[in-house]
């Protein structure tokens, strides 16, 4: 999937503003963070997102966070990336 068929596939069910400029964030193959950018350059929603398996997009609204919750909460998003890999990893090698 690139980054214009994922914002396509968020972009009806979160409905960013039309005129917002909406960034993707890869975290892994399958994992991406997806961030609305308004035009008066606030930012709107920031959505957490995976490819599922049987296609289709699985997404969550990311919560406001402080700048330590946002690091903690990147650090359980990049572990749950990495297990998510190697789990496919592994079932790529059966």
């Amino acid at each position: 999937m690139n980054d214009d068929q994922i914002v396509e596939a968020l972009r009806s069910f979160w409905q960013f503003h039309p005129d917002a400029r909406i960034d993707v964030e890869r975290k892994g193959e399958h994992l991406f963070r997806v961030t609305e950018v308004k035009p008066d350059l606030s930012i709107g929603k920031r959505v957490v997102a995976y490819r599922h398996e049987i296609g289709g997009v699985v997404s969550c609204l990311e919560p406001d966070l402080t700048f330590e919750q946002a690091r903690v909460y990147d650090l359980v998003l990049s572990g749950f990336a990495k297990r998510r890999l190697r789990e496919e990893t592994n079932r790529q090698k059966r």
